[in-house]
């Protein structure tokens, strides 16, 4: 028997926290099945990999218990595969198994992943929401690109990421779309190849959340006709909508075409 047949992957329902400030967008309980990747899509990723880019150093960001790693270190060892998750109950027993089986790699830690060195990778696997912690990741893969090409392993959590990517890093190269067995709100794993991206708006605008900044806005009302409006980027977020921010007080959706201007 295969040594990865006898690993005690989670299974049934697992509890969330919040940590250092930031809160984790689930429900109190949620599915092992819903929270990880499966064994089977992180061998189609190991494999490209392998077969792609075999000399990249790749972190998988918010790990739970870190299949990415363990999978790697028992069927892929060439490769460099990271994990890091805040949470060590969820990871502890992957740790020790490889450990019991001596093909530990010391590349399983425990702490907040915007807080870990990034720079020192090339490549980051994301399944996550988008949320401030994003935003901020976001900022460290912005300056990153800046300095050497980087690639994105992306799977759909709630259904805004990969607009989110498109909107952000524009022009970012879509390399490849895996088909994944596990279902997901998009059923392809986007690979994304990012290199020197420019700034645009999406970036300024996200930039200045909790900040008392304004945008100027310029719609085409049906019976008033073209008109200009004010709104404070306290607290904005990105969508739901692909190119559009929704402002608070009061709530309301704007596109990305109709700003005119930032109050800097």
């Amino acid at each position: 028997m295969a040594l990865l047949d006898s690993f005690p992957f989670h299974q049934g329902k697992l509890k969330f926290q919040n940590y250092d400030g930031y809160e984790e967008d689930y429900a109190e309980e949620l599915s092992s099945e819903a929270l990880y990747t499966s064994i089977e899509d992180w061998k189609k990723v190991l494999t490209w990999i392998k077969e792609n880019i075999p000399k990249t150093k790749l972190i998988d960001l918010g790990a739970g218990e870190a299949r990415g790693s363990v999978i790697a270190s028992l069927e892929f060892p060439n490769l460099s595969i990271s994990s890091i998750e805040y949470h060590q109950e969820r990871f502890k027993h992957s740790i020790a198994f490889l450990k019991e089986h001596g093909v530990y790699q010391n590349n399983i830690f425990q702490g907040n992943f915007l807080k870990h060195p990034l720079e020192n990778y090339d490549a980051f696997f994301l399944y996550l929401p988008v949320n401030k912690n994003l935003y901020h990741l976001f900022e460290y893969f912005f300056k990153i690109s800046q300095r050497k090409k980087i690639t994105l392993f992306c799977i759909e959590s709630h259904g805004d990421l990969i607009p989110f990517i498109e909107d952000y890093f524009e022009g970012a190269n879509l390399r490849e779309k895996l088909p994944l067995n596990s279902i997901r709100h998009d059923q392809s794993l986007h690979i994304f190849e990012i290199e020197k991206p420019k700034k645009n708006l999406t970036q300024e605008i996200i930039s200045f959340r909790n900040q008392n900044k304004k945008i100027t806005v310029k719609e085409l009302h049906p019976t008033l006709g073209s008109y200009t409006f004010e709104r404070k980027l306290k607290d904005v977020q990105y969508g739901p909508k692909k190119g559009h921010i929704t402002v608070a007080n009061p709530q309301r959706l704007i596109s990305l075409k109709n700003i005119v201007s930032i109050d800097k």
